[in-house]
């Protein structure tokens, strides 16, 4: 509650900050110092974790985004062995994704003939 200068009161509304607002506020807090050092990437992926809630999704967005930076500035800063991290990440993940499918579609080949067979022997 605010009291204004003529006197009245009045309720002060509160905002509830987004995800989208908090890993932004996290990210303008600790990006500037994760140029300076490393450590400061694994600590910024862990505290979007916690955030986020969701470990697959944040280790995902960890990999794609942090890891090439990190790999990175490990290797000295050069900027190809960041490129080529990036690369190696996308493509990983875009195996992954077709593997996923794939794996669905045998698994739905197999329990259809599965039940072609049940159905056969009744």
């Amino acid at each position: 509650m605010v009291v204004e200068a003529s006197g009245r009161r009045r309720e002060v509304s509160r905002r509830t900050y987004t995800e989208g607002d908090v890993n932004k506020l996290i990210d303008s807090c600790l990006h500037p110092f994760a140029r300076q050092k490393a450590q400061i990437l694994i600590l910024d992926g862990l505290i979007h974790a916690l955030v986020e809630q969701d470990p697959l999704r944040s280790a995902s967005k960890f990999l794609a985004y942090s890891m090439p930076r990190l790999v990175s500035q490990l290797g000295g800063g050069d900027k190809r062995i960041e490129k080529a991290t990036k690369n190696l990440v996308k493509q990983t993940m875009k195996l992954a994704r077709t593997l996923r499918k794939v794996h669905g579609q045998v698994c739905h080949s197999l329990a259809r003939e599965f039940n072609y067979l049940s159905v056969k022997l009744e």
